[in-house]
């Protein structure tokens, strides 16, 4: 009988012995394996995102050796962009523009009249009515030099009226500005300045 109690023992010792590692391993498992393992997933992703980041780094500085060169580009092409978009009206600039192509084509800018801005998405339209006054070619001329101005326009309507050898040329023009959110009381001052811009007559 003692013999007996003293093997159940020693098979119970066993059997929580056996409890107690698979319990060990359940919490090394739940509290240290897999905590582990999704740290070392996370440090992973880090480590690949940092690699590309680095990747874009070497392949930007290999294709500009000169990060001086490169940032003076940058603000030519902005500046560039900024004339022909710019987040102002700008009305008076693009008007003295206007008066020195016609000089140069040899017209006679007649008269030049900026209207009511029109909102579109993400930016504003100015028509401006103007009438020049000359002959064939210098008005093929003033129209080619409108196209290539540094600010962007367009030419939506023309008329004309023959008398003798001269043209009387009546154009609409569209110029364009970025509408960046003002504030209400630049916005407003921006209105106007639009309003008061005065009409050229000669």
């Amino acid at each position: 009988m003692i013999f007996r109690l003293k093997k159940l023992f020693v098979h119970h010792k066993i059997l929580l012995g056996i409890a107690g590692i698979l319990a060990l391993f359940v919490v090394f498992y739940y509290s240290i394996l897999i905590p582990q393992q999704t740290k070392i997933s996370q440090l992973t992703a880090v480590l690949q995102s940092e690699q590309r980041r680095v990747g874009v780094i070497e392949a930007f500085a290999g294709a500009h050796p000169d990060i001086s060169q490169y940032e003076q580009e940058l603000n030519a092409k902005l500046a560039t962009v900024n004339l022909l978009l710019p987040d102002q009206p700008k009305i008076s600039e693009f008007i003295v523009t206007v008066e020195q192509a016609a000089r140069a084509s040899g017209l006679e800018l007649q008269q030049i009249k900026p209207l009511q801005p029109v909102k579109k998405t993400g930016y504003r339209e100015i028509p401006l009515e103007l009438t020049v006054q000359g002959t064939y070619f210098p008005t093929l001329d003033f129209l080619k030099k409108l196209e290539g101005l540094e600010r962007f326009n367009s030419v939506v309507n023309m008329t004309v009226q023959a008398q003798t050898d001269q043209l009387t040329s009546d154009l609409r023009i569209n110029i364009y500005y970025y509408d960046e959110p003002q504030p209400p009381e630049i916005a407003e001052q921006a209105k106007v300045n639009t309003a008061t811009t005065p009409e050229r007559v000669r």
